[in-house]
């Protein structure tokens, strides 16, 4: 599933059509319409596993408040 550190999507059963790659309830990871990616219990496990194994680091971004807390 994994390739050079990249999360590697399952094969498809059928190619999805432009007009269910439009869908809103479509799954780039699955690739076929049945629930939103940001829904997919599948990628978020993967994505979970990869940062408690330390492959995966999410970037910190400095919030305007952690410079100033008392913002002018």
């Amino acid at each position: 599933m994994f390739v050079h550190g990249a999360i590697k999507p399952p094969k498809p059963y059928k190619v999805p059509t432009i007009e269910e790659k439009g869908a809103p309830r479509y799954c780039r990871y699955h690739q076929f319409v049945g629930h939103p990616i940001i829904a997919c219990q599948t990628l978020r496990k993967i994505l979970h596993a990869k940062i408690h194994d330390g492959t995966l680091e999410l970037p910190f971004k400095r919030q305007a408040i952690d410079e100033d807390p008392m913002l002018k």
